[in-house]
């Protein structure tokens, strides 16, 4: 909507105009942020603006073709006007998920774009290398919103949660090296504390953020055993061996795991959830982990423009991967023609194009 978006850019102005002075080391824009409420399973947006630009995007998509959509979708709309995605659950009784898939898919890339929209805000009233994120991160879902390998090329900061291999998304996708702050504190042990904050420094942790205050201090203000052990395990990581290993860049193993939201999409609307995916990625992972690998999350896209044979992969992990494009089909094959491998789980691989209509047999 135009007229939220003039709002919203009003009021992000006003306030950065005001702390800029302070020369602030980030921008918070957000904490939990979702495109609904944490995972939470709506089917949004049908606001009448939404549509509106949900209908332009499908023009360009189907090359202004009616007929064309009308045959991927296996629908009878009579005109662009009347063209309106479908709920999961209309999806599920029509048969064919595309309906329901484009729409989620359009709604991830508007969720990206309105952080461009900050950024691009910031750098504009701050300074050119103002760093932005958000803090409380979610792990992508068909709902949510984040699809991390849209979101990171606005984000250069996060104060991130680290469940759901959240730590190797944000780093992959990411342009550059991000500065990613995981949340830590809560009370942990030493022993907890040192484990937690080593293990995040090997995956590209360059700090913490210590929730919260009444969890390293006493009533007094004078730090509690809590807040003791995370100060010690801090300072092993500002020197020596720990500086190193922040200064140094990771080296990965040319194996790449399938980073695909419409197999996110079709494990979820053919399940009723994420576990099933969810289990397959983690397996998957920490296998490859437990073997001294160290992989690459690869999205959809990047398959599309060639990256597996550009960059020298030798093996490709599929989870799940219950969807693919005709163009990641083409790039798969060409990849194992020039002698790499191709791993996955039991299931039918490309049962669903990349908008979850049915591939054909």
């Amino acid at each position: 909507d135009p007229a939220v978006r003039q709002a919203e850019e009003k009021q992000l102005r006003a306030s950065a105009e005001r702390l800029r002075r302070f020369r602030p080391l980030a921008y918070c824009i957000g904490e939990e942020d979702s495109l609904t409420s944490y995972r939470a399973e709506l089917d949004l947006c049908f606001a009448p603006a939404t549509l509106a630009k949900f209908r332009e995007h499908l023009k360009r998509k189907y090359h202004n073709d009616l007929a064309a959509l009308n045959t991927h979708w296996a629908t009878r709309f009579a005109d662009w006007d009347s063209v309106t995605p479908m709920t999961s659950d209309e999806a599920r009784v029509h048969g064919n998920f595309a309906p329901w898939a484009v729409h989620r898919t359009f709604m991830d890339d508007e969720w990206a774009d309105i952080y461009r929209f900050y950024l691009d805000i910031l750098r504009d009233v701050d300074h050119p290398d103002v760093l932005m994120g958000t803090s409380g991160t979610q792990i992508p879902t068909p709902h949510d919103g984040q699809d991390w390998y849209k979101l990171m090329p606005h984000l250069n900061w996060l104060s991130s949660y680290t469940y759901g291999h959240q730590d190797e998304m944000h780093l992959h996708f990411a342009e550059g090296k991000p500065y990613i702050s995981a949340a830590t504190g809560y009370g942990v042990s030493a022993d907890r504390a040192r484990s937690l904050l080593w293990n995040r420094l090997f995956h590209g942790n360059a700090g913490a953020i210590i929730f919260w205050w009444v969890a390293i201090q006493n009533p007094d203000l004078s730090f509690c055993q809590a807040g003791q052990d995370l100060g010690a395990v801090i300072g092993e990581l500002r020197q020596g061996v720990g500086r190193l290993v922040f200064e140094a860049d990771r080296q990965l193993d040319p194996v790449a795991v399938h980073y695909s939201m419409a197999s996110m999409q079709a494990s979820w609307i053919a399940t009723g959830g994420m576990e099933a995916y969810s289990g397959a990625l983690d397996a998957w992972w920490q296998a490859l982990q437990s073997l001294g690998y160290q992989p690459q999350f690869i999205s959809s896209r990047q398959i599309e423009q060639g990256v597996l044979t550009e960059r020298g992969y030798k093996a490709l992990v599929m989870p799940r991967s219950l969807a693919l494009s005709a163009l990641e089909q083409a790039q798969i094959d060409r990849m194992v023609a020039a002698g790499g491998v191709v791993l996955g789980n039991d299931v039918k691989v490309g049962a669903y194009d990349g908008d979850l209509a049915p591939n054909p047999a």
